[in-house]
């Protein structure tokens, strides 16, 4: 099979995505091995779904609805792609500062208004006035610790690549967490 940039129904994918084959598939994803590239993959959509190339040449994997649930990002010029799904619902981590010395840990979606936990924030930079050079190995786990507690307990599948994409259950989601806003 030979794919050109106008095939919106088939694209290629880090080999990588193999170890989690199983949840390509429960997405509807096919996965085809190519002979005589291991490092490559071929990805056959489901219904709905294209491709969207950027300007860095990551490829976006797009849903029915519009939401971004699969990325490649081209390493090794190009040569390799490394490929992972996005869940609705994740721990996240966002740097900020000057010069992006401090790194928030939450629980909720890339768009940083949908911050359903936050578990707190560390210093991740250089070293000044006594202040240690690294709080992040200490205090990071703790963080991520806490926001997988309160995912495990508010969103029970949010490790699952499939949950809280539908229309039903994110406007749930997002009462659930006007709720938790407003309860503070």
């Amino acid at each position: 099979m030979k794919l050109n940039e106008e095939d919106k129904n088939h694209t290629v994918l880090g080999s990588n995505s193999l170890r989690n084959k199983e949840d390509y598939e429960k997405l509807g994803i096919t996965l085809t091995e190519i002979e005589k590239d291991e490092n490559l993959v071929i990805a056959t959509l489901p219904n709905g779904w294209n491709k969207v190339v950027r300007k860095d040449e990551e490829i976006d994997l797009v849903d029915q609805n519009n939401n971004v649930r699969c990325i490649s990002i081209p390493v090794n010029d190009n040569k390799h792609l490394f490929t992972h799904l996005v869940r609705k619902y994740d721990v996240r981590e966002r740097r900020f500062g000057s010069y992006q010395q401090y790194v928030e840990f939450y629980f909720g979606t890339d768009d940083e208004s949908e911050k359903l936990f936050v578990a707190g924030s560390v210093y991740d930079g250089v070293e000044y006035d006594d202040k240690p050079l690294c709080e992040y190995d200490e205090l990071a786990p703790k963080h991520i610790e806490e926001c997988e507690k309160y995912g495990n307990e508010k969103y029970p599948n949010w490790r699952d690549y499939s949950a809280y994409w539908d229309t039903k259950e994110i406007k749930k989601d997002e009462q659930k967490a006007l709720t938790k806003v407003t309860n503070k």
